[in-house]
């Protein structure tokens, strides 16, 4: 009994999206179609079927045919074979100039670390942060390095 109404009450929850109105659209252009194509063969004999039938078949074979023979045809300039990739021109890298802030930010955050690296207690941390993160410092370097070449 429980199960039964459960059931009924799913199937009243369910809505109808726009999914199912996609599919019924489909639904009823494809009947539509498939009695417009009754109708005009009713009048025809089965010989005259099967001869439609065929050169339709044929007509679109033949055209994929050509799509494929047109796909692999090779009328593209190859690569060389000791060439494994094409390479395009090497352009400079134009980077922007840092602006002020950043590098005031910056001296910052290296002034802290050395004041991290003067005492004892700091110097874990120093420790640490150098351990966890190794590219840290040079990457602090080379931001210092490229913000003195900008300004």
């Amino acid at each position: 009994m429980f199960l039964k109404t459960f059931k009924h009450k799913r199937k009243e929850g369910k809505r109808f999206i726009w999914l199912d109105q996609l599919q019924a659209a489909s639904r009823a252009w494809g009947l539509r179609i498939s009695g417009w194509l009754q109708r005009k063969s009713s009048s025809l004999s089965p010989s005259q079927l099967k001869l439609y039938a065929a050169t339709f078949v044929l007509l679109f074979a033949s055209l994929n045919g050509w799509v494929v023979y047109h796909a692999l045809q090779d009328r593209h300039s190859t690569v060389p074979s000791g060439q494994l990739y094409l390479f395009h021109p090497i352009m400079p890298s134009v980077r922007p100039p840092a602006d002020a802030f950043s590098s005031t930010g910056i001296r910052k955050f290296r002034s802290w670390l050395d004041s991290l690296q003067a005492d004892s207690a700091g110097r874990k941390i120093y420790d640490s942060i150098r351990n966890e993160r190794p590219g840290l410092f040079d990457s602090l370097g080379q931001t210092e390095k490229n913000d003195f070449i900008h300004h």
